[in-house]
């Protein structure tokens, strides 16, 4: 009777077995195959963000090809709020970038802790400071990664720049920016602004769980 109970046992045993394994093999091929479309498509949505770049404006010479207007490479140093961490995290960050960047650490912080827009979508974009100094961007990124701060990012831009200062400004005209935008305000910035214009593109970044770049 002993052993025809030691084998009812083992019996039982192997039956959950096997339907257990049985339940995973449905639920791995409901997962991996029937839902794999869906959910690999809110993982790429989680994971990758897309940054959109726009081409330098164009250089502008006079006939005997002077410069007099040209582009001088710099970065803006922008965030994702969405990514910046706790309030403790975006405090620690506000305090290294505040005192490298020259911007008030109350005003960096402000901007990193608003994780949400008024319409209630995250807010995934902060611009920081604009035109900052390639070395000074070169040295705020290597402090980044050692302090691995996550959220900040650094975008290769230009800045206007004319050689001869004062010489025909009222003719060349000048450029403001609004809303990380350059608006061309006068003269011949704003005549031939469409052929000057720089076009618009996209680069597409994968990060990980904790918003680093890969």
């Amino acid at each position: 009777m002993g052993s025809s109970l030691f084998t009812t046992r083992i019996l039982h045993i192997a039956i959950f077995c096997t339907l257990a394994l049985f339940v995973m093999m449905i639920r791995f091929y409901y997962v991996q195959v029937l839902r794999h479309d869906e959910l690999y498509a809110k993982a790429r949505i989680s994971v990758r963000t897309t940054i959109r770049k726009k081409g330098k404006r164009g250089e502008i010479y006079d006939v005997n090809a002077f410069l007099l207007a040209g582009n001088i490479p710099c970065v803006s140093v922008i965030a994702d709020p969405s990514l910046a961490g706790d309030d403790a995290q975006c405090a620690a960050t506000s305090e290294i970038l505040a005192t490298e960047l020259g911007v008030p650490k109350d005003k960096i912080c402000r901007k990193l802790s608003k994780k949400l827009l008024s319409s209630g979508k995250p807010d995934r974009y902060a611009l920081l400071k604009r035109e900052v100094p390639l070395e000074l961007a070169e040295k705020l990124q290597a402090l980044v990664k050692e302090k691995k701060f996550p959220g900040i990012f650094f975008r290769h831009k230009t800045k206007r720049y004319y050689p001869q200062n004062s010489l025909l400004a009222q003719t060349l005209g000048f450029i403001n920016i609004d809303r990380d935008q350059e608006i061309p305000v006068s003269g011949v910035e704003r005549a031939i602004n469409k052929d000057v214009l720089g076009s618009e593109g996209k680069i597409v970044l994968e990060r990980d769980r904790k918003g680093y770049t890969l």
